[in-house]
């Protein structure tokens, strides 16, 4: 008998059909629940990493300040005064780098223009040490007399200065944007006896030897040919080239005169804003200090790569480079020509890469840029991949996938190879502290630091996922505390004031200026000794530090209105067309004005966009000086000023009612701004006065 199966059917149809119902539904559910908990996760902030605190007081405040701090976990133990056991001197910090990595690479250079880069082991580079300790000695060079470097950054330099911590010899940076008389007065200060130099920069060395009767020697770096020793004996100076003070060391006897940490190493002139620099007087331990506190939240190490092309002759590039050497890592110096950078790079591979706030905008504008002139797509997957990276950094999340498919050409533009960047100088635009963090997927440094604190007092802790216009905790060599200044009051929420540093970085003080000394270097009733800033801080609740103006620089507007205008000028940098900004306000007016000059690359993908022909001849960085004249320019300038304005929250006063534009890039050589670019105020007033008298004029109160 036939089995009857349609009795069957129904129930089963009833039955898949609820099985397919509810898979479909439960899917739905799921996706749904989904949904929600990753909305949750990301965007209501559950899922974000909490910072722990990371500096905490340490002693009772004192009428008028906030109560010192020191970085979390250092509240009970000794200000650390050594990266390492036994490395007390600037010569202990080389000597340590020979240790670990003997036969690795030490300093790199170009041996001719564009020339693939030569690389001498740290055993190398110890034996040519040690043939210039000698005849350093040779030419009656004593015990804390001063060796002078007046050159771009080179192999040289960074020998010689090697050699002068091996014989106890006081090193001097002299600027080449001095100028002739501060110049004469930096050799004639110090005392210096001997110098290492160019061909380039002879003739003003040769200037120097009849109002400076204490030089002696010339030491040339590079080509040398038979007018350049006319030149030096007519002078009454005796020149070697390098080569030559090598052969006289490799044929004198090798004597080490050993420093000890409390002697003096360097004697580092400002390049601030007054006429006369002051000389910051840097012993041996100073600096170790400074790099001590650095390394104990940094780790540098013999597979480290650096590029050398921030000025010697300031803090930050000395105690970076000090850093590498103590952990054996290789230092590559760059041409000594701005315009060649990308190609140093490129063939260094650095996997540290220092640069100060202005540097990093440029690469960010120029990433920036790129990315609008890619087709829409292109855009549409950077912008996306951006925005859920930014995120997966604020949860912890691992983002190696988006940085392999999306974000490894970016990192190209510094080598590729890049571990960490590290920003100082000033302080970084919370904008363009993301981007490259994002773009980059590496952790950047952000600290804070004088040279009168032998370059650092703060640095960002590696475990802060919301660093954005930070610069970081008080460094485990020292601690930090704020004093009332003006309107900023310690007693606040948060409290802000001025920012003073004690410890073993903070230096001796200025070199035969006893009274500029005492006017900072404060000692107090309990003996302590603070150096005061002159910069204006704020305490974060997470115990972090951020740099928020200069006691000297605020001003008022005629409304009691007070103007921080260095931190306007780090917000409003961010323009993309932007490329420098001096924000100006008159105490009797009631609004600001700015000098401006256009990002040159920027303003000419502008021009192209809006078909204004650009026929003038500019040299870059320099901007067109038609585009500087154009008024539709000069209006989107404007709008973008606003704009970000807005975007910043800056209070109606704070925006910028009247500009001018310049195409004349700032550059050291014009004594606009510093060698690290900061802007000097003075001066750029004074460049620009009747400008900003004629934008007052226009503005109807």
């Amino acid at each position: 008998m036939a089995f009857n199966i349609a009795p069957f059917i129904p129930p089963v149809i009833f039955a898949a059909t609820i099985a397919f119902l509810g898979y479909f539904y439960g899917i739905l559910v799921g996706l749904f629940f989904l949904f929600v908990s990753g909305y949750a996760f990301f965007f209501l902030g559950l899922g974000k990493i909490r910072t722990p605190v990371s500096s905490v007081e340490v002693r009772p405040a004192k009428p008028g300040q906030g109560a010192p701090r020191r970085k979390a976990g250092w509240e009970h133990k000794e200000l650390m005064r050594e990266p390492f056991p036994g490395v007390a001197t600037l010569y202990d910090v080389f000597q340590r780098g020979l240790r670990v990595n003997p036969d690795g690479k030490c300093y790199g250079y170009r041996p001719a223009p564009d020339a693939d880069f030569k690389w001498l082991t740290y055993k190398e580079v110890d034996k040519r040490i040690k043939y210039h300790t000698a005849a350093l000695i040779s030419i009656g060079m004593e015990v804390q007399e001063r060796l002078g470097f007046y050159t771009k950054n080179r192999i040289e330099w960074g020998i010689l200065a090697e050699a002068a911590n091996a014989c106890n010899l006081v090193s001097v940076a002299i600027y080449d944007t001095l100028g002739e008389e501060n110049r004469v007065f930096v050799v004639q200060q110090s005392k210096i006896k001997t110098i290492l130099t160019s061909r380039q920069l002879l003739d003003n060395v040769c200037a120097l030897a009849s109002e400076c009767p204490d030089l002696k020697y010339v030491i040339l770096a590079g080509e040398c040919e038979q007018v350049d020793r006319d030149k030096a004996e007519a002078a009454g100076l005796k020149l070697y080239t390098f080569e030559e003070f090598e052969e006289l060391g490799s044929r004198s006897p090798h004597e080490l005169r050993l420093p000890k940490s409390e002697d003096l190493a360097i004697i580092m002139y400002t390049s601030g804003t007054t006429s006369r620099p002051k000389g910051v007087m840097l012993s041996h331990g100073n600096v170790v200090g400074t790099v001590a506190g650095v390394l104990e939240t940094v780790n540098f190490n013999e597979t480290d790569r650096y590029l050398s092309y921030l000025p010697l002759a300031h803090i930050l590039e000395r105690a970076a480079e000090c850093c590498v050497l103590v952990g054996g890592g290789a230092t590559g110096f760059y041409q000594g020509d701005i315009r060649k950078l990308d190609a140093d790079i490129k063939a260094v591979k650095p996997t540290i890469y220092c640069g100060v706030p202005k540097v990093f905008q440029r690469v960010m504008n120029t990433v920036v840029r790129k990315i609008h002139e890619s087709p829409l797509y292109a855009q549409i997957m950077f912008n996306t991949a951006y925005c859920i990276k930014r995120k997966f950094i604020e949860t912890g999340l691992p983002t190696g996938l988006l940085d392999k498919i999306i974000f490894n050409k970016v990192k190209e533009g510094l080598g590729g190879h890049v571990r960490l960047l590290v920003s100082g100088g000033a302080p970084l635009a919370g904008e363009c502290h993301e981007f490259l963090r994002v773009c980059f997927g590496c952790p950047v440094r952000q600290g804070y630091g004088l040279t009168e604190t032998s370059g650092g007092a703060s640095i960002l802790p590696a475990e802060s996922v919301d660093p954005w216009e930070k610069a970081g905790c008080p460094m485990s060599s020292c601690e930090i505390k704020l004093v009332d200044s003006g309107n900023y009051s310690s007693r606040h929420n948060p409290p802000q004031g001025e920012i003073c540093v004690s410890g073993p970085n903070v230096t001796l003080g200025y070199y035969e200026m006893q009274d500029k000394t005492d006017e900072v270097f404060i000692t107090e009733e309990n003996g302590e000794r603070w150096f005061h800033t002159g910069d204006v801080g704020q305490w974060n609740p997470d115990g972090t530090l951020s740099i928020i103006g200069r006691t000297k620089d605020i001003f008022k507007l005629d409304g009691g209105e007070y103007i921080a205008p260095e931190r306007l000028e780090t917000k409003f940098a961010q323009c993309k067309l932007i490329s420098n900004i001096f924000v100006y306000g008159d105490s009797k007016k009631s609004c600001l004005v700015a000098a401006v000059v256009p990002e040159f690359q920027a303003a000419l993908a502008w021009a192209k966009a809006n078909n204004v022909e650009v026929k003038d001849h500019f040299e870059p960085p320099n901007c067109p000086p038609s585009l500087c004249k154009n008024e539709d320019f000069k209006k989107q300038i404007q709008k973008d000023l606003d704009a970000m304005a807005a975007e910043c929250k800056l209070q109606r006063y704070e925006y910028i009612a009247r500009l001018h534009l310049d195409s004349q890039f700032w550059t050291p050589e014009t004594g606009l701004v510093t060698s690290a670019l900061k802007n000097k105020r003075p001066q750029l007033f004074e460049n620009y006065e009747r400008e900003i008298n004629e934008m007052y004029a226009s503005v109807k109160e």
